[in-house]
């Protein structure tokens, strides 16, 4: 169980301060990803610094590209900037969720002994009469 010594800990929260990341933290102090991650995770105060380090990172970018996006009038960090802040909006990828409606209904249908296409159908019946269909 390896224990950070105060100057490996400053070096790590200086790595995090200037962009790095959890890999490059362990290359830097020559262990493990998984040694570190548990080192840190045992020691509350560096847990707490590292978290505010990342976070000063982020920021340093946050306004890059916020400045790049509207006082540049970057249209590349514009999208990004809107791909992130409201990806149902402008995301590339949808994701969707599928069910297996069939085996599903089965399920129910056995738990209420209730014959599955009649089940089905009540349900297809529902959907048409759905108010959100019309907007």
């Amino acid at each position: 169980m390896l224990t950070l010594t105060q100057s490996m800990a400053d070096r790590l929260v200086g790595a995090f301060e200037a962009g790095a990341d959890w890999a490059l933290g362990a290359k830097i102090l020559s262990i493990p990803r998984s040694t570190l991650m548990a080192a840190v995770k045992r020691d509350e105060d560096l847990t707490a610094r590292i978290e505010d380090a990342r976070a000063a990172a982020d920021e340093v970018v946050i306004k890059a590209l916020y400045t790049k996006a509207t006082v540049d009038k970057d249209t590349t960090a514009m999208i990004f900037w809107l791909k992130n802040r409201r990806p149902s909006e402008w995301r590339d990828r949808r994701e969707h969720t599928v069910y297996d409606v069939r085996r599903k209904a089965e399920r129910l249908a056995k738990r209420y002994d209730i014959p599955v296409d009649e089940l089905i159908a009540k349900a297809e019946e529902i959907v048409k009469e759905s108010p959100w269909d019309s907007q």
